[in-house]
């Protein structure tokens, strides 16, 4: 994987040093039945999963709840996609992070009630330490975390790395894997040294189950507007000293299963090998926020935020993590296009570029 070269989300190839066009776009396909590469047969098993979700305040309180799990290969097999929905009111957010736009800070707050949760998990061969890596999508927030296996324990210790917070508040999350088709996962977080809210996630997986039909979603309005359901395709322009490059590619779009995140499987033609990459969008109703990941196939995973601008019909984002100069506006005048500019700030170096992106054909 060029990484170097995908720096700008995988929207333009800035380090390409030769003109470059991609031929006619083939049918690309984005599904898998296994794991892309042995690092990730750590991870859940495909298909359903039954869950008890347990948690314990400072004040001695529990809470307990029951969950289904469905979990599926995303991206070739080189990302695992998990969609929970809980099935009984109760405590499921073991934690609550208040951002604010333009800071680091962040606020972490006892868990508050929550119905669904999204999470992708993958490997980043880039990282030197701790090279798992899991995002996690609550009540349009997003976290992530770095992780690193123990095979002889057979589990996942899990450090929270976005968004920057409190120094004082610790967050410590284990996965343990040690049983067939079952799961731990046991979480504690601290302030200051002292115990604010532990648990445990319970879950097993249903053998013999049939997969899952597809499913019908009505994604919020501010979730609806960023695209549709189905296949897209698009065209990257980048300037050069020859020409501009011209570098098109897909993607797959759906909504999540509580229609308030956008998930996107998508690829781009580039000389060599193709470049492949997946995203999450959605919003955030408390900070009238939109928040970005964006997961390279094998490597790391980049975040923005970004704002509403009602009257240009347009999203402009903002770079968050890493910290960066990297400005996206991207316009949703129509239900079956989007265009983008995008702006790259190195040092005195400043490079800019500009894509579109148009329905193609709905996912069967």
């Amino acid at each position: 994987m060029r990484y170097g070269v995908c720096i700008l989300c995988a929207f333009f190839l800035l380090a390409c040093k030769k003109k470059e066009v991609s031929s006619a776009l083939p049918q690309e396909t984005f599904d898998a039945k296994q794991a892309a590469r042995p690092e990730l047969d750590v991870f859940e098993k495909v298909g359903c999963w039954d869950q008890t979700i347990e948690g314990l305040t400072s004040d001695g309180a529990t809470n307990r709840t029951e969950a289904l799990m469905f979990v599926d290969w995303g991206l070739k097999g080189h990302h695992l996609i998990t969609e929970t929905q809980i099935q009984s009111s109760g405590n499921f957010n073991f934690l609550r992070m208040r951002l604010r736009s333009g800071s680091e800070e962040s606020e972490i707050q006892p868990a508050d009630h929550s119905k669904y949760n999204l999470v992708i998990k993958n490997y980043n061969e880039l990282a030197k330490e701790r090279p798992y890596q899991s995002v996690w999508v609550q009540d349009g927030l997003i976290y992530g975390f770095s992780g690193a296996w123990d095979n002889k324990s057979r589990q996942l210790d899990w450090h929270l790395i976005y968004p920057p917070g409190n120094s004082d508040v610790q967050l410590n999350v284990l996965e343990k894997y040690s049983e067939k088709n079952k799961k731990v996962l046991s979480f504690e977080v601290t302030d200051k040294g002292q115990v604010v809210s532990r648990g445990k996630i319970e879950g097993k997986h249903r053998s013999g189950g049939k997969k899952e039909k597809s499913f019908s979603v009505s994604p919020v309005p501010e979730i609806a507007r960023l695209g549709r359901r189905g296949v897209w395709h698009e065209s990257q322009t980048i300037p050069h000293d020859d020409g501009p490059i011209i570098i098109k590619g897909q993607s797959r779009m759906r909504w999540s299963r509580d229609g308030r995140s956008l998930i996107n499987e998508g690829v781009l033609y580039t000389k060599g090998r193709p470049e492949y990459y997946l995203w999450i969008k959605t919003w955030d109703p408390v900070g009238r926020l939109y928040r970005y990941a964006y997961f390279f196939e094998d490597g790391p995973v980049h975040h923005y935020v970004g704002e509403w601008d009602s009257v240009s019909e347009a999203i402009k984002w903002q770079s968050a993590h890493p910290e960066g100069a990297i400005l996206i506006t991207e316009f949703l005048n129509q239900p079956n296009k989007r265009s983008w500019n995008i702006m790259v700030k190195e040092g005195k170096w400043v490079t800019q570029g500009s894509g579109k992106s148009w329905f193609y054909d709905p996912e069967t």
